[in-house]
């Protein structure tokens, strides 16, 4: 712990990490480095956002100065403690994830050989809640990854809570109740077009209570289908990608991705886009680390690795 003149301390802890676990690629594997905040932010050595435990919202800081090394957490000491701060980071920075055996096959693949040396520090990286998980994904229907992560930032800038800690300025996502009450007009501002009222409409059920999110974790696919599906805008596909980016479950990997169909098309096809099908017979050879594969790929795919 350390205190400035004026009496304000910061908590600084370190936390040991998996063999090779590389913190900037494992983020970057969501966000981009020139596109930001999302609401994170990063830089040569540290990933920084706004979270919330408890309902209360706090600035943290991560440090890592080489992939493997312990990473070096920083934020207020007033308001957090020790123990939350440990298991949040294990859950957002997927540090009980185990993707050993899903390298070992694609080591053995002559083709992802090389990708798997790339990827091998990459955990997977979650979203604080479910809820930004869902609100990004419907974001990101039917544009690239990277205008999603633009428009993103425009619902960041014009949103969320800022606080600055260590000279960085820090954002976190804005609440449910933030978002409902701006209205659709006030949301169509942001860029996020047709699904304005896919947005606002979600975050209206959890503002008032009508839906819980987070209850949804420990529930199976299809009960999450049946739950969601009937909220109007959110499809399989939305959320498949926010059941991977909130709760970091591989196994419901979304086959019929245009991004996934590219990058095994590239590999395996002679560079023509695979079908769903293809993929997941791809993805079958694989056995249960289909997924886990199929996840390094894309990551590799966003970090301009392939």
């Amino acid at each position: 712990m350390s205190c400035n003149e004026v009496g304000r301390c910061t908590l600084h802890l370190e936390i040991n990490v998996p063999i090779n676990y590389d913190l900037l690629r494992s983020v970057h594997s969501w966000i981009y480095p020139d596109v930001q905040p999302v609401p994170e932010v990063t830089g040569p050595d540290y990933f920084g956002r706004l979270f919330r435990i408890k309902g209360k919202e706090f600035p943290l800081i991560i440090r890592q100065n080489a992939p493997g090394q312990r990473l070096e957490i920083s934020t207020p000491v007033e308001d957090v403690a020790e123990k939350e701060v440990r298991l949040l980071l294990e859950r957002i920075l997927g540090l009980r994830k185990i993707m050993d055996s899903a390298l070992s096959k694609m080591k053995r693949d002559p083709k992802l050989r090389q990708i798997a040396g790339s990827v091998k520090g990459i955990r997977p990286y979650v979203a604080e809640s479910f809820y930004e998980a869902l609100v990004k994904s419907i974001i990101q229907q039917q544009i690239s990854y990277r205008s999603a992560n633009v428009v993103t930032k425009r619902l960041i800038l014009g949103l969320s809570n800022k606080s600055v800690f260590q000279g960085l300025d820090l954002y976190g996502f804005p609440s449910p109740v933030k978002i409902a009450n701006y209205g659709v007009d006030g949301l169509g501002k942001f860029g996020i077009g047709y699904r304005t009222k896919y947005v606002h409409s979600l975050s209206s059920l959890v503002a008032s209570g009508d839906i819980d999110l987070e209850s949804l974790e420990d529930k199976s696919f299809s009960e999450n289908l049946q739950v969601l599906g009937s909220i109007h805008g959110i499809g399989e596909w939305t959320i498949k990608a926010a059941l991977i980016a909130g709760f970091g479950d591989l196994t419901v990997f979304p086959y019929g991705d245009l991004g996934i169909q590219n990058v095994m098309g590239a590999l395996y096809n002679k560079g023509v886009r695979m079908t769903k099908a293809q993929v997941i017979e791809k993805s079958d050879e694989w056995g249960k680390e289909g997924p886990s594969i199929l996840y390094l790929l894309m990551s590799a795919y966003v970090l301009e690795l392939i």
